[in-house]
C-alpha cells in the first residue's frame, strides 16, 4: 500500500513538474500592428482614350504603357497573427488596408481604397542579440477601388476655362452624365506576391518594435472606365474635353516602409 502511495505520489509530482515546465515555456503565438507609408513604381496605363477632333468630336485612340504623371502613394496600415515554429521560422496571417493611394494623369486624379490580405513566411536571423534581422516572402489577395476626380496639376486649365469637371460618357465617347466631383469605378479584385525583409528589435520578453521594407507585384485593374473630364469657364461653356472608354494599371510594384509591434501572447 505504501510502495502504490509512493507510486502515485511520485507520478503526481512528475505530472506537475511537467506542467509546470510546459506553462513556463513562452507561447510562440503572437500578434502585431503595422503603419507606414507605400508608394507604388512602374505604374503602366494602357486603354482607349476619346480626343477631340478639330470640330469638338470625341475620335477613340488606344494608348500602350503610359507612364502615370504621379505613381499611386499613400497611408499603409497592417494588422494580424503569427505563429513561430522555432528559432528561425514564421508565418502570418496579415489584413492590410490602404485608405487612398492618390496618383494623377491626363487631368485626372485616381484614388484607390485597397483591402488586402497577405499570407508570409518569414526567416529570422537570430545572432543571440536584441536586433534580429529576417526576410519573408508572401502571397495574397487585395481588392481595389477606385475613385476619379478632377486634377490641375498633370494638365492645367485651358485658356479662358475656371473650373474642371469629371462626368460620364459611353462608348463612343459621348456625354451621358452630369456634371460631378467624383466619380466611382467598380472594384477588382487582384493576386499579390512580394518579398521583404527589416529590423526586429526585442524590447522584453512579450514585445518586439519591428522596421520592414517589402514590394509587392499585383495584378491589373481598370482605374478608369467611360469618365470623361472638361474645361468650362463660369458660364459652363466647355472649352476642352475628352475622356477615358478604359484606362487600366498594370505592372504595379508596390513598395512599403512601416513601423510595427509584435505581442508574444
Amino acid at each position: 500500500m505504501k510502495k502504490q502511495t509512493v507510486k502515485l505520489m511520485v507520478a503526481v509530482a512528475s505530472s506537475l513538474m511537467a506542467f509546470s515546465a510546459s506553462a513556463a515555456e513562452p507561447c510562440k503565438a503572437y500578434v502585431k500592428m503595422d503603419l507606414g507609408y507605400a508608394k507604388t513604381l512602374n505604374t503602366r496605363s494602357s486603354g482607349v482614350a476619346f480626343i477631340p477632333d478639330d470640330k469638338g468630336a470625341p475620335v477613340a485612340q488606344s494608348f500602350y504603357n503610359k507612364p502615370l504623371y504621379k505613381d499611386p502613394r499613400g497611408l499603409a496600415l497592417l494588422a494580424g497573427a503569427g505563429y513561430a515554429f522555432n528559432d528561425a521560422m514564421r508565418a502570418e496571417m496579415l489584413l492590410g488596408f490602404k485608405p487612398k493611394m492618390k496618383s494623377s494623369d491626363s487631368g485626372l486624379e485616381v484614388d484607390t481604397r485597397e483591402l488586402g490580405a497577405d499570407a508570409r513566411v518569414l526567416y529570422d536571423f537570430n545572432n543571440n542579440t536584441p536586433v534580429t534581422p529576417f526576410i519573408f516572402g508572401s502571397l495574397g489577395v487585395s481588392s481595389i477601388k477606385p475613385k476619379v476626380k478632377p486634377d490641375l496639376k498633370s494638365l492645367p486649365l485651358t485658356d479662358g476655362a475656371t473650373k474642371r469637371v469629371v462626368y460620364v460618357i459611353d462608348d463612343q465617347g459621348k456625354e451621358v452624365g452630369n456634371d460631378a466631383v467624383s466619380l466611382s469605378q467598380k472594384s477588382k479584385t487582384v493576386m499579390t506576391y512580394g518579398v521583404g525583409g527589416g529590423l526586429s528589435f526585442k524590447t522584453s520578453d512579450v514585445m518586439n518594435i519591428d522596421f520592414t521594407y517589402g514590394m509587392a507585384k499585383k495584378g491589373n485593374f481598370n482605374a478608369m472606365k467611360n469618365v470623361g473630364v472638361a474645361d468650362k469657364d463660369d458660364a459652363s461653356a466647355v472649352k476642352n474635353s475628352g475622356g477615358n472608354q478604359s484606362a487600366k494599371f498594370k505592372k504595379q510594384v508596390d513598395q512599403s516602409v512601416t513601423i510595427g509591434l509584435r505581442f508574444t501572447m
